[in-house]
This record gives structure tokens, C-alpha cells and sequence, in this order.
């Protein structure tokens, strides 16, 4: 069985990735995030979310705090 590919092996060490299953997003979306997603179906949201909480994760791994 082939080894599997992790997404971070794709970067450098400088950069910093994440991951997660749409619909399982844990942060909460801010206001404004919340205001550019209010005309969006629920699927659209899940997936919104998601990637907003990868890149509080991804740019907290490089010491850059919440806004």
C-alpha cells in the first residue's frame, strides 16, 4: 500500500497548512465573514467555514493571532 501523501509534505517548513471535513468547522465565523455568506445556501456556508477556521489554524501555526 502506497504511503499517504499529507498535505504539508507539499511545502515548505516555512509555510504552515490545515485540514478539516467540510461540516466540521469549530471557530464560529466573525460578523464580517458572517455578512459576506448571508445570501449563501448551507452547503456554501459549511464549506466558508471550514476554510475560514484552516486559516486561523494555519496562521496561528506561524505566531499570527486572531483579528
Amino acid at each position: 500500500m502506497p504511503e499517504a501523501l499529507i498535505i504539508s509534505d507539499l511545502f515548505p517548513d516555512c509555510a504552515a497548512t490545515a485540514c478539516r471535513r467540510i461540516g466540521q468547522s469549530t471557530g464560529g465565523l466573525y460578523p464580517q465573514e458572517l455578512s459576506l455568506i448571508s445570501k449563501a445556501i448551507d452547503k456554501r456556508r459549511c464549506e466558508f467555514a471550514a476554510g475560514r477556521d484552516c486559516a486561523r489554524e494555519a496562521l496561528g501555526a506561524l505566531g499570527y493571532a486572531p483579528m
